[in-house]
């Protein structure tokens, strides 16, 4: 398998799809959270407000998704400040991966988890190395592309202590040397 060479272009380009992604998912949400609003308080204003069972879920589903969006909109704003920021690069070891099904993960977690000796756990994102002729993937082909102990170079969040923003595994990828 010959290896891919990347640099801090490519890294930049990486971070925006996964800002792109972000974008997408908070305009999804604001928009339900402002449609459910609207019914919540059209139902409250038309005089068919009780505080029977659907009146009652719908606002509790209001406060959950409320909860969601602005974790969304945090993990949007720390990605936007690691675009400005110079990466910090490292390497570590892959110690596991893991696949989480839909009752053990968050609402908006992802499946496919690689689980490093140093830094911790990395979600792996829904579209990754975009500016590879050769290796751009999906999670699952990240996924599957990984192997416990195979050595990856990652690029840590300043802002976040050390948060695993992105990952590029030393079998498919060589970095250059920044300067």
């Amino acid at each position: 398998m010959q290896k891919e060479k990347f640099a801090l272009d490519d890294i930049c380009t990486d971070l925006h799809s996964k800002i792109k992604i972000f974008g997408k998912r908070i305009a999804l949400l604001s928009t339900l959270f402002l449609v459910m609003l609207g019914l919540l308080f059209a139902d409250f204003f038309l005089g068919t407000w009780d505080l029977g069972g659907k009146r009652l879920l719908g606002a509790v589903a209001e406060v959950i998704l409320l909860v969601v969006l602005i974790d969304q909109i945090r993990i949007f704003a720390m990605l936007c400040r690691s675009v400005k920021a110079e990466p910090c690069i490292v390497k570590d070891t892959l110690l596991a991966t893991e696949v989480k099904d839909r009752y053990s993960r968050k609402l908006v977690d992802g499946k496919y988890h690689l689980h490093f000796s140093k830094y911790g756990n990395y979600v792996i994102p829904i579209k990754n190395y975009t500016w590879s002729a050769a290796y751009e993937m999906d999670e699952e082909g990240v996924f599957h592309h990984s192997c416990s102990g195979d050595e990856f170079y990652l690029v840590l969040s300043k802002a976040q202590r050390g948060k695993i923003l992105l990952a590029y595994n030393t079998k498919l990828f060589e970095l250059e040397e920044l300067t």
